[in-house]
């Protein structure tokens, strides 16, 4: 398709910053984006000149001839649609040499052609010469001296429709097609290329069938099939990590090889208004597809086939803007089979010995499930959690689309009150008599097993409900819990949330997530989130499967507090610290407090740019791009690592009064702690950064915000086709919706007050904030904020604690003084009670390993620092005792001088002394009891939490001293004192051994059970090869 306006000229579309000049010499494929540029374009006409009919047919045929095809492609109809509201004004003596003039600009580029051009001419309104338009479309000018020529063939005439009545416009110049008609009887159906009705409706594709009786065409009967039902077993196929299916189309030319189900593209029921249809090479890059499967299966003579070899894998890292794509290599065997009699090919590429992971079936002891649903069967006590009813009894169930048996109708059909019955009543089932009419194979046994949770999260008396807004535990399958429990859109799916693919891609480390508002106010939250590992128990292995992720929302200041009470030199004017991902965003940043940058998606390269550029040029930031296929453009990212056995860039002594920083790798987690030295005397040098996140340069040295390019040399816009290899960049993963997509009710605090009165439903957790007189009290509740300044930011006389919503109401300025000490320490679990059996109680570990998992992060830096520190004070007695020559790191100084670590006296902060061997009991056993994949119940073993994985994935003992017979191992972080359990000294860090070389690799941590734990039998593991 291409467009020519014309007046006294012509204009034809050219080409933007996201696009190409091709629109301007050929015609282009009708794809969604290249329709929405040439439908802007059409938009912005605008009237002027005369109206010259010669030079519009001019610039149509030089469009038409330069897109004929090519030998061995296809015949197609060649046309032009000729629309006008007024007589030609070509310059010329009288009106007949004027349109003998036109009639041969038409006769001779259509002899050019081989007379193949059609012309259907529209006049539009009461002045168009109806005479000459029919002429025109009839191609004939005999009565004005233009005699017709066929010696190059027949001149195929067109048609003339005037259009009196603008609002017919559309509706007559759309029916073109009719005239295309092939007389011919099809006893298979055509299918369309997928298309979409409306902005925001899913992908259809419609079957069609010519109505002939009598051998006269009478009609066509069609139905409008969505993609999202009839591929829906496909979308959700789960098999394994590394397998997956697609499904592509081998009709005819224009849409041969157009991608419909792949892993890299989003569903077909994604809400998006435009699409862009992807070849199927461009995803499946090496030769061997290529050559075994795709030309194998447009063959109309080969029906299935399948071929085995080396196959690339690029797995999402988190959300696809931030976070890019993980490359990877695995020996697949592709399986495909036509599916008669549609155009389309399903494929099967299964990774060799990937395999899946079952749970062992066990029936509920007691009522394990909750439906989301509560507007349709209600729990037995509602209360109010961010102005939307939920529930504290216990945890509510959603399930994503893959964990029906038939994920199409679960979309399709509206939920009702029976149906949620018949859910209940399945699930809660503890005689296995209940019929199942919904769910796949499994699906209750992973009801039951995350049903644990329960008895962490509803008896939980930590207080940590003040600092967290929601947990969660979403399964490989579809089951989703979380708590409070409030009702969810129905199409959603955690395993497609970043989130979960965050986790999933760091897997065996807590991840935390940039920050985000989940209802509006100045209150912000991150979320921690770490991966439940299948696979036997006393050893993982790196190919173990994913089952799972658990994640809880933590508000951004209650992080603040708690980064700042272990390390005070963060509120101490000469420095300032930052967290930042393994992308380079900020988790948290000290000027998000201050109102000096915003506090959602901000690069180190945006606040910190001297840092940023230091680390570019150190080759601890590296930019890497991938290949957006929707956006149509290249993404360049960043990806963070700290190469050194130290896990720390230091930095302090340099003599540059911008880039005078600490960079420490924190422990078991995707984040990076940094600690600045302020300097008045620094200056600091932007990167290169655009509103419109466009790239200025490529150069992967010079310092630039993530941005976008062109990839204008692999995408051909006009033929709406990549142009990809193996050797090119990886695709990016398809985009993916917010972090947990619940806004919550933005009532103001007033509203949410009215609705308690008139109600009379309490809200869940109550945080009391009008009743909180201090600003250190006030700071970090989930849904309080601090009011010390109005809208202007003038100082109030008398500041106070309000509600967010309240905030907003108020005028209130988001204000908070980060030069004010934080004094008193957060109010942390306290329930610290022993068992009779000794250790601590299922409660307190509970509570501390979900509750606050954020604090074992801190107190592994903390542990991290002080055992550099000493390793530091070791290795300089050995050289003043010592005349002997010493290898340094070229990439690492020892100049821990700044800052030190806090010298305040330890505040009462349970986590602090919290044996380490008790938190990483739970963080290996909560689902998993020893080898067994059954989800155990509170008396089989402790109070299961959160999954980690081995020690040997952790490597604890990288970083923290552990003796070999299971003592507990506490951390004291502020008066610097680790103690393994052999008590040798309180100054120094001892291994298992009892020796003090801390360069000595200690043996790694045994993890102690609860006394009454029981083994499980072999075999409670199921694996299915996917061979």
């Amino acid at each position: 398709v291409g467009v020519v306006t014309f007046s006294d000229s012509v204009l034809v579309p050219p080409g933007n910053d996201k696009s190409s000049d091709c629109y301007s010499y050929q015609l282009a494929a009708a794809t969604s984006p290249n329709l929405n540029y040439l439908r802007g374009f059409v938009n912005s006409i605008q009237e002027y000149g005369s109206t010259h009919y010669s030079t519009a047919f001019e610039a149509a045929f030089d469009l038409l001839e330069a897109s004929r095809p090519q030998q061995g492609e296809p015949y197609r109809d060649q046309v032009i649609l000729f629309l006008t509201d007024g007589e030609p004004t070509d310059d010329a003596a009288t009106e007949y040499d004027r349109k003998q003039m036109i009639m041969k600009v038409i006769q001779n580029r259509n002899l050019r052609m081989g007379n193949e051009v059609i012309i259907m001419t529209y006049g539009l309104g009461d002045d168009v010469g109806l005479d000459f338009l029919q002429d025109i479309a009839l191609q004939n000018g005999t009565k004005y001296g233009v005699v017709p020529d066929t010696s190059v063939g027949e001149i195929r005439p067109g048609r003339y429709v005037h259009v009196s009545d603008p609002s017919m416009l559309a509706t007559v110049m759309a029916s073109y097609y009719d005239y295309f008609y092939n007389d011919h009887n099809s006893e298979d159906p055509v299918f369309s290329a997928p298309f979409r009705s409306a902005p925001g409706t899913d992908l259809l594709t419609t079957a069609t069938l010519p109505v002939i009786y009598n051998e006269e065409l009478k009609g066509v009967v069609g139905v409008d099939l969505s993609l999202s039902d009839i591929t829906a077993d496909l979308t959700y196929m789960r098999h394994g990590q590394l397998s997956y299916p697609f499904l592509f189309n081998a009709g005819s030319s224009n849409t041969e090889g157009r991608t419909l189900i792949h892993p890299l593209l989003p569903p077909p029921a994604v809400d998006e208004t435009s699409s862009v249809f992807v070849h199927i090479t461009s995803l499946e890059r090496e030769d061997a597809f290529r050559n075994d499967v795709y030309q194998k299966a447009i063959n109309e003579n080969v029906e299935s086939g399948n071929v085995t070899y080396l196959a690339k894998r690029y797995l999402p890292r988190g959300d696809s803007t931030h976070d890019g794509v993980n490359t990877i290599e695995v020996e697949s065997t592709v399986h495909w089979t036509k599916a008669q009699p549609s155009p389309f090919i399903i494929g099967l590429s299964i990774a060799t010995n990937d395999s899946h992971t079952y749970l062992k079936p066990k029936l509920p002891s007691d009522s394990v499930f909750l439906y989301h649903r509560m507007d349709l069967v209600k729990p037995t006590s509602i209360c109010i959690h961010f102005g939307r009813n939920a529930t504290k009894e216990q945890s509510a169930v959603k399930f994503g689309p893959e964990a029906f048996l038939d994920p199409a109708q679960y979309l399709e059909i509206e939920e009702q009150e029976y149906i949620v019955n018949s859910y209940s009543n399945y699930m809660n089932d503890n005689t296995g008599t209940a019929v199942n009419h919904f769910f796949k194979d499994g699906i209750k046994d992973t009801v039951v097993g995350t049903h644990v949770v329960d008895d962490i999260w509803v008896n939980d008396v930590s207080g940590i409900e003040l600092y967290t807004l929601l947990r969660y535990i979403g399964t490989y399958d579809g089951v989703f819990r979380m708590y409070p429990g409030v009702k969810l859109k129905k199409k959603y799916d955690p395993t497609t949330r970043p989130w979960y693919i965050r986790a999933k891609s760091n897997k065996g480390l807590t991840t935390l997530s940039t920050p985000y508002s989940p209802g509006g106010g100045p209150n912000h939250v991150i979320t921690l989130s770490h991966t439940l590992i299948g696979g036997n128990q006393s050893h993982h292995a790196t190919s173990d499967e994913v089952i799972g992720v658990m994640g809880l929302d933590l508000t951004l200041t209650y992080f603040y507090r708690l980064l700042t009470m272990s390390y005070s030199q963060c509120m101490q004017d000469k420095y300032r610290c930052f967290v930042v991902d393994n992308n380079g965003y900020f988790v948290v940043h000290q000027d998000f407090f201050n109102g000096l940058s915003k506090v959602s998606d901000v690069h180190i390269t945006q606040l910190e740019p001297s840092i940023a550029q230091d680390l570019i040029y150190k080759r601890v930031m590296v930019l890497k791009d991938c290949i957006d296929m929707q956006g149509i453009e290249r993404q360049h990212y960043y990806e963070v690592a700290i190469n050194n056995s130290r896990g720390v860039v230091d930095n302090i002594k340099s003599k540059d009064d911008c880039t005078k920083y600490q960079l420490l790798s924190i422990p078991l987690t995707n984040a990076f702690l940094g600690i600045v030295e302020i300097s008045a005397d620094c200056k600091q040098t932007a990167c290169y950064c655009t509103k419109n996140h466009q790239c200025q340069s490529t150069s992967v040295m010079q310092c630039k915000c993530p941005c976008t390019s062109s990839v204008s040399t692999i995408y051909d816009f006009c033929d709406g086709a990549f142009t990809l290899t193996s050797n090119h960049s990886p695709p990016c993963p398809p985009p993916v919706e917010g972090e947990l997509d619940i806004q919550l009710s933005s009532t103001t605090g007033a509203g949410k007050d009215k609705m308690r009165r008139d109600t009379g439903i309490p809200s869940c957790f109550d945080p009391q904030c009008e009743s909180r007189d201090s600003y250190n009290d006030c700071f970090g509740i989930i849904s309080c904020a601090w009011c010390n300044a109005d809208i202007s930011g003038n100082d109030l006389e008398s500041p106070y604690c309000t509600t967010a919503n309240q905030f907003i109401d108020d005028l209130c300025a988001y204000n908070h003084p980060t030069s004010k000490p934080i004094t008193e320490p957060p109010p942390l679990p306290s329930d610290m009670s022993k068992r009779e059996g000794g250790g601590l109680s299922g409660g307190a570990i509970a509570g501390i390993v979900i509750g606050v998992l954020l604090a074992v992060v801190i107190i592994g830096l903390i542990t991290r620092r002080f055992i550099r520190k000493e390793n530091e004070r070791r290795s300089e007695r050995r050289r003043n005792n010592q005349e002997r020559s010493t290898s340094v790191d070229p990439e690492y100084t020892p100049v821990p001088s700044a800052p030190p670590p806090p010298n305040a006296p330890p505040p009462s902060n349970p986590y602090i002394n919290v044996p380490m061997t008790s938190i990483m009991t739970l963080s290996r056993d909560q689902l998993y009891p020893t080898n067994s994949v059954t989800f155990a119940s509170v008396d089989d073993v402790s109070v299961p939490a959160a999954n980690v994985p081995t020690d040997d994935d952790l490597n604890i003992h990288d970083d923290i001293g552990a003796n070999s017979d299971g003592d507990s191992l506490n951390v004291h972080a502020n008066n610097r004192t680790v103690d393994n359990g052999n008590n040798e000294s309180n100054d120094v860090v001892e291994n298992g051994s009892g020796t003090s070389d801390v360069d000595q690799q200690p043996p790694p941590s045994v993890i102690s059970q609860s006394s009454n734990s029981e083994a499980p039998a072999d075999g409670d593991l199921q694996r299915e090869s996917q061979a």
